[in-house]
């Protein structure tokens, strides 16, 4: 049984698949107080498959795993975890992207672990929103989110909004990993600053079966559909990644498709 809650003014919709994988669970919590007013998305259909469609197969193995990515360059290396960070915030150190001809690959390193996060507070929460300017122009898509903003803070088109769920039920409870992605329409600018167009069907859990996002042992990793973001290769896409732990700054970093 899964329930409909109020995340700001974004509605929480109860993802599908639980009813599929999880029947014994009573609540279903997703996490929805973050800065942005966005939530992890799933459509409610009373249990059964996702309506999606079926997605390609992945070629990189998505576990929240570092180890593959060692011998990569880190495309941000955000330092350590500050020493006096809430048990409540994930500080995201090192983040890496690679791709095959169906997805980009994202891995983000965390601490504290969303698991260990988890034993800690039991609570949903933030990580936080990651930019793609899929045609390299600044000067096309979002506005700077404010005055003091950096240079690099514009131009993008496509937020994936990145949050943590915990749900319980009779036979115990955990914590998941959520993406959803929206569009940048450029109208109604203090919603969102404008990346107010959820894009349909582009939303992941890992408590999907064929799950394209993980929570591992070292942290974040997903698959995101390259049509989705615009991308193909020999594209090269701007990036901003926006993390939500509380005195943290914005990463810019570049990436082309191979």
């Amino acid at each position: 049984m899964s329930d409909l809650r109020k995340a700001g003014n974004r509605p929480v919709r109860a993802s599908p698949w639980i009813g599929a994988a999880f029947l014994s669970i009573a609540i279903l919590v997703v996490a929805g107080c973050d800065k942005k007013n966005t939530s992890v998305s799933a459509q409610a259909n009373g249990g059964g498959a996702p309506s999606n469609p079926t997605p390609a197969a992945t070629t990189i193995q998505v576990d929240g795993s570092i180890d593959k990515w060692l011998t990569k360059t880190p495309a941000w290396d955000n330092g350590p975890a500050p020493a006096d960070q809430s048990p409540q915030d994930i500080h995201i150190g090192k983040v890496f992207f690679d791709n095959d001809e169906h997805y980009l690959y994202v891995f983000l390193q965390c601490s504290p672990t969303i698991a260990d996060r988890y034993k800690l507070t039991q609570d949903s929460g933030d990580i936080g929103g990651i930019f793609f300017d899929p045609d390299n122009n600044p000067d096309t898509g979002s506005p700077p989110e404010s005055s003091g903003a950096s240079p690099d803070a514009r131009g993008y088109k496509t937020k994936l909004y990145l949050s943590i769920g915990v749900f319980a039920g009779t036979s115990g409870g955990g914590t998941f990993v959520g993406y959803d992605m929206f569009r940048f329409t450029g109208q109604h600018l203090d919603d969102n600053n404008g990346f107010n167009a959820e894009i349909p069907d582009a939303y992941e859990t890992s408590m999907h079966p064929n799950q394209q996002i993980a929570a591992g042992k070292d942290g974040v990793e997903m698959a995101i559909p390259l049509d989705v973001l615009g991308l193909k290769p020999g594209t090269t896409a701007r990036i901003m990644i926006e993390p939500s732990e509380p005195g943290s700054h914005s990463g810019f970093t570049k990436y082309q498709c191979h």
